[in-house]
């Protein structure tokens, strides 16, 4: 079952008009509209946003079957990138509970922290230096 489908179902299961549903996931009422008709899966973060606005996992509107099309077509690649976006859901949640500019200066930080993380790792995995050998 296609992802807009599945949206329908559970939009309809919780008693939701589209109206509901679009004010609720902080997207336009057309993108739902649009989505049915041409019943492709929307941008990440748009998912992202209607899996909240109805309660449920994302990978439970996607389905299994539209995780294995990805990995036969070729694009596992989304797939992952999928599962790593829903891995770190509650951290987009918290976030968007926040101020724009507290949201910059977080971003920010995690930047500079993952710089010097990475930094480090790549110090601590460098072989190490051997001393010249002795000129005879």
């Amino acid at each position: 079952m296609g992802f807009w489908k599945n949206v329908e179902e559970r939009r309809i299961y919780l008693g939701l008009t589209r109206k509901d549903l679009a004010q609720r996931a902080g997207i336009k009422y057309a993108v739902i509209g649009a989505g049915l008709e041409r019943d492709s899966v929307p941008a990440a973060n748009t998912a992202l946003r209607i899996a909240n606005a109805l309660h449920i996992p994302l990978e439970n509107l996607l389905g299994d079957d539209f995780n294995q099309s990805l990995y036969e077509s070729g694009n596992s690649d989304v797939a992952k990138n999928l599962a790593e976006l829903q891995k770190y859901r509650n951290v987009y949640e918290d976030l968007e509970k926040l101020t724009n500019e507290t949201k910059k200066s977080l971003t920010e930080m995690i930047h500079k922290l993952a710089n010097e993380a990475e930094e480090l790792q790549k110090k601590l995995t460098a072989p190490p230096l051997l001393p010249e050998p002795p000129e005879w």
